[in-house]
């Protein structure tokens, strides 16, 4: 019904959650915030701090998906440089780890 990736960078000291995706007939049912949630929580318990996702600006959806499970916009200056490389601007979300404000790489400027 639901798939997700949790992609580990370890020299940065951060996940990513990546490829989430809801099977189209069971879409509407709260699964996705379920995944999105087990998947922070499995970041979490492995020790990373710092866990974002990038999606497509007009997946509105989807961004109303990861705000219900608690993920909230990157500085938008932060955004700006991570989508330097990126082929669109997407919106880059952190989610929350419980890290008390001003100690994570979001706010350090370090890329993802």
């Amino acid at each position: 019904m639901g798939y997700g990736e949790l992609w580990l960078d370890d020299g940065e000291d951060e996940a990513e959650l990546a490829r989430l995706i809801v099977a189209p007939d069971t879409r509407g049912r709260g699964l996705g915030r379920v995944l999105v949630r087990g998947l922070l929580a499995r970041a979490v318990a492995a020790g990373y701090r710092n866990v974002f996702l990038r999606v497509h600006p007009d997946n509105e959806r989807a961004l109303r998906c990861y705000r219900a499970a608690g993920f909230l916009p990157v500085d938008p200056a932060l955004a700006e440089t991570w989508n330097e490389a990126q082929p669109v601007g997407y919106v880059w979300l952190q989610g929350d780890t419980g890290t008390p404000a001003g100690k994570s790489h979001a706010d350090q400027g370090c890329s993802s």
